[in-house]
């Protein structure tokens, strides 16, 4: 099971009604959900009270858990103790290379897991929550490439160990961030659907609220100047330095992570969820709250379809896919995918009264292959 839980102290008031974002309201419907589901494992983005509310009240249902601490919030896996053993541990900072600066935050948990009562069954378990932001798509992929070449690292000792990466990453399945996890490589020119070059990405920094923050902030400076040198013009020229100044910087910032480098993994990874729009037209696959998957599903029909996040910035409707639960195709086969709420069921902006955050979880449930070894893990 993944999910961005909001961290409390991320959460905001613009287009949600006040009592739906304190946490009074939204921890309980949390912790409901998370006993409600009963996962083998929980992978949670933006945890803010894990040792005061989460570890202990998940503990108390028979999980163990890892955290790793970003600078206000954390993610974290648990596992139930009488099914799983944690072999090894990791966390990977996803920032100091491929032009991605130090400052960044965002971190990924590696673990290595072994089966109780299946010994011989073992596999690694990523979680992660990469950069958000319109204007960060060189920062996410070059935190995904990070991300695989680690993996690469942490598998070394057994590389066909099976492998699962959960999170929030902050990307669209027409992204760069999805085909690279999906196709194993992708160019730093970013050719495809967004045409997402040096310039354009720039262009999409252009949209981001950080920027026009301090665009404003330079003009304004600009603007007393032009008044202190009496309206001429050289005091207009002098004016807009700044901004022109600011503007040239971070150009520069941007088109250093377009390093010409081409990033490559050799996982065979597919998203969970890619099956999720055929089995919608296949009601006899609905058991319960569970599609359940038949493995005839044809593989060019893999496309991403429930939205995971609806939400409301400026003036634009957000109600997009940004989280997934990948897994090495050649290693394990999805038995089960949690039914996820229709588009037309969210009429409120997230959270509301009955969704405690902006995002909503998704869960998949997973039989080791061959066929013939038997057990799942969910």
């Amino acid at each position: 099971m993944g999910w961005n839980i909001l961290a409390d102290c991320l959460a905001k008031q613009e287009n949600t009604e006040p009592q739906y974002i304190d946490w009074s309201h939204r921890c309980p419907l949390i912790l409901n959900r998370l006993k409600a589901e009963d996962a083998d494992f929980i992978c949670l983005q933006e945890v803010d009270h894990y040792g005061d509310v989460l570890e202990p009240f998940l503990n108390k249902l028979g999980y163990l858990g890892v955290n790793c601490r970003r600078k206000v919030d954390d993610v974290a896996i648990f596992w139930k103790r009488n099914k799983f053993l944690l072999v090894k541990k990791e966390d990977k900072k996803l920032a100091g290379e491929y032009g991605v600066s130090k400052n960044y935050v965002q971190c990924a948990i590696f673990a290595h897991f072994q089966s109780i009562e299946h010994p011989e069954n073992e596999f690694v378990l990523v979680v992660t929550h990469l950069k958000a932001g319109i204007g960060y798509y060189p920062v996410r992929i070059s935190q995904a490439a990070m991300m695989m070449d680690h993996l690469k690292i942490f598998t070394e000792e057994n590389p066909n160990i099976p492998a699962v990466l959960v999170g929030d990453f902050n990307d669209f399945p027409s992204g760069d961030v999805y085909k690279f996890l999906l196709n194993g490589n992708v160019s730093t020119k970013f050719s495809g659907s967004r045409r997402s070059s040096t310039f354009s990405c720039f262009l999409q920094y252009l949209l981001s609220k950080k920027f026009w923050e301090m665009s404003l902030l330079t003009f304004l400076m600009g603007l007393i100047l032009y008044m202190f040198f009496t309206f001429s013009t050289t005091s207009i020229v002098i004016s807009f330095t700044p901004l022109l100044l600011y503007v040239y910087g971070r150009m520069m910032k941007m088109c250093y992570y377009y390093k010409k480098k081409q990033f490559k993994h050799s996982f065979q990874l597919r998203s969970a969820y890619s099956h999720y729009k055929d089995l919608k037209t296949n009601q006899n696959s609905l058991k319960g709250n569970y599609f359940l998957l038949n493995a005839f599903i044809p593989p060019q029909q893999l496309v991403d379809g429930p939205y995971t996040c609806y939400i409301k910035k400026l003036c634009f409707h957000w109600k997009v896919t940004i989280d997934y639960i990948w897994y090495t195709s050649n290693h394990l086969q999805v038995t089960h995918l949690m039914k996820m709420p229709e588009e037309n069921e969210l009429v409120d902006y997230l959270p509301s009264k009955h969704y405690p955050s902006d995002h909503l979880p998704i869960r998949a449930q997973f039989k080791f292959l061959p066929q013939d070894t038997q057990q799942q893990i969910k």
